[in-house]
């Protein structure tokens, strides 16, 4: 919900600083391209975003392989392994329910 409040105001921002400029308003050019930039910056930040972060998925697809890689997600304190598709070349992070012991080390 925030996200898509913060798309529409930066878009409404570029487009009213780009109208600006273009009817020649007042004459502060550098306050509009000031604001265009700005919301330019914030609306492709957020646009880009989206596929950083990527959450855990469970479950073996075809094609997933495990790797010896296991680390503790320091948000939750689970143990997460890491399983590659050498197909697309693709990671993605699984609970490791191998691990029975916080303190223990592979």
């Amino acid at each position: 919900m925030l996200r898509r409040v913060l798309i529409l105001a930066s878009a409404l921002v570029l487009v009213i600083a780009v109208i600006l400029m273009l009817n020649g308003v007042g004459g502060n050019a550098p306050l509009y391209v000031w604001l265009a930039i700005q919301g330019a910056i914030v609306l492709i930040a957020l646009l880009a975003e989206r596929g950083r972060y990527r959450p855990r998925t469970s479950g073996h697809g075809s094609g997933w392989q495990r790797t010896a890689e296991r680390f503790q997600d320091p948000s939750t304190g689970r143990w997460v392994a890491v399983e590659y598709n050498p197909n697309t070349g693709e990671r993605r992070y699984v609970d490791d329910t191998t691990r029975t012991n916080a303190g223990e080390d592979r």
